[in-house]
């Protein structure tokens, strides 16, 4: 309380005190015992007025205690199932959760988690068709980061989706709890299948497999490999401990066009017990033709190997780098042509090609020589280079392209100057400039009668590459990203108003999701349209209706609950005479169901990096008091300095009509009103 503010309280005491002893004192000779009471009355009721009039802030220390946080961590994925521990699950379950010392000591909160971690339901299912611990751990970290914590795991610890956990880095304690028999047994499975998604009629592709094998005895098995049910493939295998996987590797011809089903099966041994991950089902789309891409350049830069290793991700392309002189001479065979950084020298191969062209602009670009022709685009550019960053246009409509982060990519580097664009074009990416966002295009085409162009304005693509793959460990949505807008430029067909996108084999334990993309007449976006999939099993019998569901500027649909088996289905366009037939099939596969044990090795690996402890599921008790227990879990105390102004209080009005009533009710009592 300042000096200023104590000063005017004692004013305002002096003032009371003053107009009190006027009021009941001045003039009265005699003083009787009860004028002493109203007098007392009447000085604290003005003093109090007066007091608020005032002011004063009043400062005083409050102590708050912060309980530690316990985060429950519950796996429901259906690999406990697979592993029948779900009613041990539920009773450990019941053991944390309803302990009340657990309670007092800590702010408890439970979460169950599969491929997400969600809220606890009442009763845990056990029908997560993927487990990803690292998500679950890092989601409830973030959550309770500011908080002194505890995490416990209740898994068994065989993740199918995500980051490795064991490798990962948490703040605080984890205390894994170990769910169902750590004892190995023998088992084979085939982990992972590496295939393409295209090969071409004729010629022979990859196939790639992984086996597994768990068990201490030395085995003797054989690997198939089946199109249809004709065997394609067979290799009997060794293995043991010591040599406990086999990568299998083989080459198939394709001998039909369209989308061909593969199934690779490695046979049982005697004393195995889980036989749904001997055998995994993959497809491959045959084509007839590949798509050929010319990359001319008068330059030597990273772009050039950047966007060839990116279209040729995909086997249905190749790509020939070659100069201006050279790509005049068998030009018309080629179904796109990308013209990096063009000048005068490009001026014979832009007089022979009029369409299906992307441009790739950057500092050694001549521009008045692009300005004298009409590209769509023109720019008034100066000498001086400038960076590009982008900014994604969800509103883009010449295919269906998701953000796969352009707006944390490095700036692209163009020349400086201003752009006029003189046609209509649709823009995937603007310009964002020196943290700006404009609405300057930095990728974008051009879609006419003539032919197909298209822009990237700016060099230094290689870095978007290397910038994707930092933060995903892979090239796959940016190489697809590129794939996309080759394949709609390289496009010399009829654009089809009705595309579709979907797995063509699912797990029986998965939805079958399906995308939807459909234009108008004038290949504009329609979000009135009305789609509906018509599905049929495989006998033709049953048929399934289900309607799209508009989601941003696609349909989308899912399919759930049908059982393992082919099917095929038609997408209709109500109202119009539109169709596009596809087909795809369940087969009874199940990550979560190729476990036996649970993975003790890795959760003792998370317990030591986070300093925690591992724990069995016998050992619950012992869990919970090693929680009670822990010294470094124990509420905090703080203080902080409360602020509160005297308004605030608002019993002192109560106060103040108490004193000023007892005052009137006691002078009319005495007659002295």
């Amino acid at each position: 309380m300042s000096t200023l503010t104590v000063v005017l309280l004692v004013c305002v005491a002096i003032g009371s005190a003053i107009a009190t002893y006027i009021h009941y004192f001045f003039r009265e000779q005699a003083r009787p015992k009860y004028l002493w009471f109203l007098a007392i009355m009447r000085f604290l009721g003005l003093f109090f007025i007066g007091a608020l009039l005032v002011n004063p802030t009043v400062a005083f220390m409050e102590t708050t205690t912060t309980k530690p946080v316990l985060n429950v961590l519950f796996d429901n994925s259906a690999s406990v199932k697979a592993l029948k521990k779900e009613e041990q699950v539920e009773k450990i379950r019941k053991i944390i959760l309803e302990d009340k010392q657990l309670q007092d000591k800590f702010d408890l909160v439970a979460f169950a988690f599969g491929a997400q971690p969600t809220t606890l339901p009442d009763s845990l299912v056990f029908d997560q068709p993927y487990t990803d611990i690292t998500k679950a751990l890092k989601g409830s970290e973030k959550l309770f980061n500011k908080r002194n914590r505890v995490q416990v795991l209740i898994t068994d610890g065989n993740q199918t989706k995500g980051n490795a956990y064991q490798l990962e880095r948490f703040s605080a304690p984890i205390y894994p709890l170990v769910i169902g028999d750590t004892t190995a047994v023998e088992d084979l499975s085939i982990e992972r299948v590496n295939v393409n998604k295209y090969s071409y009629i004729g010629n022979k592709f990859p196939v790639e497999v992984q086996v597994n094998y768990e068990g201490k005895e030395t085995v003797n098995t054989v690997f198939e490999l089946y199109h249809k049910s004709k065997l394609v493939y067979r290799e009997p295998l060794v293995l043991s401990a010591a040599k406990n996987f086999k990568q299998v590797q083989c080459f198939v011809t394709s001998e039909k066009v369209g989308l061909q089903f593969y199934r690779a099966v490695v046979k049982k041994i005697k004393s195995e017990k889980n036989t749904k991950n001997n055998s995994r089902s993959f497809s491959i789309e045959v084509l007839n033709e590949k798509s050929k891409v010319l990359l001319v350049s008068t330059v030597m830069h990273p772009d050039l190997g950047a966007l060839k290793k990116a279209i040729e991700r995909s086997e249905q392309r190749s790509v020939t780098i070659t100069t201006p002189t050279r790509a005049v001479k068998d030009i018309a065979s080629y179904d796109l042509v990308i013209a990096y950084q063009p000048n005068q020298q490009f001026k014979q191969l832009f007089d022979v090609r009029s369409s299906n062209m992307l441009i790739v602009t950057g500092s050694q670009t001549d521009w008045s020589f692009l300005n004298a022709r009409s590209l769509g685009i023109k720019k008034q550019a100066i000498q001086k280079s400038e960076g590009y960053g982008a900014v994604y246009n969800p509103d883009f409509l010449s295919f269906v392209q998701k953000n796969i982060g352009f707006e944390e990519f490095p700036p692209l580097e163009d020349k400086f100057g201003r752009m006029r664009v003189t046609k209509e074009a649709k823009v995937l990416l603007y310009q964002n400039i020196t943290g700006l966002d404009t609405k300057q295009p930095l990728l974008v085409t051009f879609d006419g009668q003539e032919g197909r162009f298209s822009w990237l304005l700016g060099e230094g693509l290689w870095k978007w590459r290397a910038a994707y793959f930092a933060v995903n460990d892979n090239f796959d949505d940016f190489d697809e990203f590129l794939g996309n807008f080759v394949q709609f430029t390289s496009d010399r067909e009829k654009k089809e108003r009705l595309s579709l996108r979907y797995d063509r084999i699912v797990p029986a334990n998965l939805s079958v999701d399906l995308t939807a993309y459909y234009v108008d007449e004038t290949y504009r976006f329609d979000p009135r349209a009305a789609l509906e999939i018509q599905v049929r099993d495989s006998d033709k019998k049953e048929v399934t209706r289900v309607p799209f569901s508009l989601k941003g500027n696609v349909f989308e649909v899912r399919l759930e609950g049908l059982k393992p088996g082919k099917y095929s289905f038609i997408v209709v366009v109500k109202g119009q005479d539109l169709k596009r037939y596809g087909s795809f099939e369940i087969v009874p596969y199940s990550l979560e169901e190729q476990f036996t044990t649970a993975s003790k090795e890795k959760l003792e690996l998370l317990a030591a990096q986070s300093k925690g402890k591992l724990f069995y599921s016998d050992q619950t008790e012992e869990l919970v008091n090693t929680l009670l227990t822990n010294s470094n879990l124990q509420p905090l105390q703080s203080e902080k300095l409360i602020e509160k102004s005297l308004l605030d209080w608002y019993w002192i009005l109560l106060v103040i009509a108490g004193l000023f009533s007892a005052e009137w009710f006691t002078r009319k009592y005495f007659g002295k009103i």
